[in-house]
């Protein structure tokens, strides 16, 4: 699912309730101020989706990661292009149940995207 800035998280819930059998992504811009909001509804709820964010800077992380676990996501990790494990975490956040949140390094986030292991369909999810 998809969403003009903000609205990736709600779009993604609402393709989540049309479809209960697909796994959404929410691909959103910096996790702060109406996005972050988005998410923590979405965390306070357990839905079942993959939010995907840039990181703007690491007070913003930490800031976003303690909201988010707080809220209630049961999964969290930031990627760095340099991760040699980028391929299994997120297939491993694809496979979670329930809100999994991903915070790609602002530098590079294709190249963290792009270098990672093939990620399953959502019927191997």
């Amino acid at each position: 699912a998809w969403g003009l800035g903000e609205g990736a998280v709600p779009a993604a819930v609402g393709a989540r309730l049309a479809d209960p059998r697909r796994k959404c992504v929410a691909l959103a811009g910096s996790p702060r101020g109406t996005a972050l909001g988005w998410a923590l509804h979405a965390a306070a709820r357990n839905a079942d989706l993959l939010g995907v964010a840039g990181a703007a800077d690491a007070a913003t992380s930490q800031t976003a990661r303690a909201s988010l676990e707080a809220a209630g996501a049961g999964f969290y990790a930031r990627l760095r292009p340099s991760d040699a494990a980028a391929g299994a975490t997120l297939s491993e956040a694809l496979r979670h149940r329930g809100l999994a949140f991903l915070q790609l390094d602002e530098g590079s986030p294709t190249a963290v995207l792009k270098d990672a292991a093939r990620v399953p369909t959502w019927e191997e999810a």
